[in-house]
């Protein structure tokens, strides 16, 4: 048997690899307190790497077990376990909702969504039971007054977003380019044409697109931007505060933090300045009557008259809730009071900042039939591609793209759109012998090519722009249907998948990771064990990361961007 095999953690084939992703996401700069403001009774605290939660006087509660940790809503917090898998806990750290998804928002109104892997969004209620699904989401977020949005894809590929009622209904069909929460009745969205508005619950323009960016309505006023500057709308639409600040937020409490020339100040609901810019950064006034804010990069906390009440002294400050803030000071984090007493003794290694996470999660779900009805042509019990299981050398005289011959394998890079999300890069067909020999000439060595040689494996690089992990899956199921065959799932890997169908003496081997899929359909059932063994033995070497999912690196990176620690944010 000539030397041959699939390299699969490094490509055999030269492919370059990478994930490209336009994506749609929702994003919150502030928050209302009588949606985002957090119970604290339970903290979460992050100590050698590991997630638990302590009460006001720093004394864990629930021991630190999980990698990540929410605030408790409405009796249950959101962790996520050592292996990734999200659940629900009560305030007794048992879990009500086991950990069985891959990802979940936080319960509000009394339901969440939850994502399984390889599967589309389901709404559940408090005691895990299944009130709905939304197999055409793209990413959900939580209920809030009623109301939830979805994101889905248009014909066209292109991401559109609406909302859904606690039924499952849709009552305001996708349409929007993106948009934020429903907030007093309103929730600003942004038009094909990339300019912001407000519609109603009928999804009805209440305030016509117009503006270049918008926030939500608090206390009857939404911050909006014009050109390079921001100013306040009224309900009704008229401009009430003109555009001439650099940056502006929502209004809590009565006033506004805004940002002119670097440095931010305080303005009342008729835009003057009651606490003039002077601050390097200010958090507002969201859940109760003192800000933190940075001065000389200290951290500290004024009242609404822009007297310090806390002197900046401390490295950072998460914002007053509840008569505490968590500060940190070099490199640990503990609790004040209202009064700048340490109440509990910087210890910890991170806190979780108190505003409820209300984020999107997304579907993790893909259909491949419109992908193989474009790739793989004539597809049936003893064809892959139009080349039958006994194909030869000579039939890849054939085949749909020009191929390179070499003395083992023979390749073929067609760079092909098979559909927006997947492109066919390379193939790559394998035999068990040598494709030539040589003949001596009086002028040269002549290649003497066998055409009988069968073809024991052909090979498939496909480059993704995401969810390999779910591609991968939903491959193995479509090849499975379609020749009766029996799916294995490598235990320690959810994007390796192994079809095999001993009638037919035909396998196929599919692996997803780093923005790609690489498939491989063997002929020769001796080749197909060897490949496994191979592939078996790089997984335990560590040779395959079986953790990666470039779906959640990307959003880990938009989330870095969004000052948000796990979700897409909205």
């Amino acid at each position: 048997m000539g030397k041959r095999g699939i390299k699969w953690g490094i490509f055999s084939m030269a492919i370059l690899v990478f994930a490209s992703c336009i994506i749609l996401i929702i994003k919150l700069l502030s928050s209302p307190s009588n949606i985002y403001e957090v119970n604290v009774r339970l903290i979460p605290v992050q100590q050698d790497g590991k997630w638990g939660y302590i009460n006001k006087k720093g004394e864990f509660v629930i021991q630190p077990q999980f990698s990540s940790a929410d605030y408790f809503t409405e009796g249950l917090a959101r962790v996520t376990d050592a292996t990734g898998s999200v659940g629900f806990i009560n305030k007794h750290g048992k879990y009500i909702i086991p950990s069985q998804y891959k990802s979940a928002t936080i319960f509000s109104d009394g339901l969440a969504f939850v994502v399984k892997d390889c599967e589309s969004p389901v709404c559940i209620n408090k005691k895990g039971k299944i009130i709905f699904k939304l197999p055409q989401a793209e990413l959900v977020g939580c209920f809030i007054d009623g109301l939830a949005p979805m994101v889905t894809k248009d014909g066209k590929g292109e991401f559109r977003l609406g909302y859904v009622n606690k039924k499952g209904k849709i009552v305001i069909q996708p349409q929007f380019s993106t948009g934020y929460y429903f907030c007093e009745g309103l929730a600003p969205v942004m038009n094909s044409d990339g300019k912001w508005g407000f519609i109603d619950k009928k999804g009805r323009w209440s305030i016509p697109p117009q503006f270049d960016e918008v926030l939500f309505f608090n206390e009857g006023l939404a911050p909006v931007r014009i050109g390079q500057k921001y100013g306040y709308i009224d309900k009704t639409g008229n401009m009430v505060i003109a555009s001439q600040f650099d940056k502006a937020f929502i209004f809590s409490n009565g006033l506004a933090q805004v940002e002119n020339g670097g440095k931010w100040g305080f303005i009342n609901s008729k835009g003057q300045f009651v606490i003039s810019p002077q601050f390097a950064n200010a958090e507002g006034f969201l859940f109760s009557n003192l800000s933190s804010v940075i001065s000389n990069d200290k951290h500290g906390f004024i009242d609404k008259k822009g007297k310090y009440s806390i002197v900046p002294q401390f490295d950072g400050a998460f914002p007053m809730v509840d008569g505490i803030a968590m500060v940190s000071q070099n490199g640990k984090w503990g609790i004040i009071n209202k009064k700048g007493e340490m109440i509990v003794t910087p210890q910890f290694d991170n806190m979780l900042v108190p505003i409820r996470n209300l984020g999107l999660i997304r579907s993790d779900y893909y259909d491949c039939s419109k992908f193989l009805a474009e790739f793989l042509q004539n597809f049936a019990r003893d064809r892959v591609s139009g080349l039958r299981a006994k194909a030869t050398l000579g039939d890849l005289e054939k085949f749909q793209y020009p191929v390179t011959i070499t003395q083992f394998s023979a390749y073929a890079y067609p760079n092909h759109q098979l559909t927006p999300d997947i492109s066919l890069q390379s193939v790559e067909f394998e035999f068990d012998d040598e494709t030539y020999g040589f003949s001596d000439t009086d002028w040269s060595f002549d290649r003497k090519y066998d055409n009988s040689l069968p073809i024991a494996s052909v090979q498939y690089g496909f480059k993704v722009s995401e969810r390999e992990t779910s591609i991968a899956a939903s491959l193995a199921k479509k090849i499975s249907a379609i020749y009766g065959g029996k799916i294995q799932k490598h235990h320690q890997n959810r994007s390796i998948y192994i079809v095999s169908i001993p009638s037919e003496n035909f396998n196929f081997i599919i692996v997803g990771f780093y923005g790609s899929i690489q498939m491989a359909a063997y002929f020769d059932k001796e080749i197909f064990e060897e490949e496994l063994r191979s592939l078996k033995e790089e997984i335990a070497a560590g040779e395959l990361d079986g953790s990666y999912d470039s779906v959640d690196e990307i959003k880990d990176e938009n989330s870095e961007e969004t000052g948000n620690d796990e979700d897409w944010d909205i």
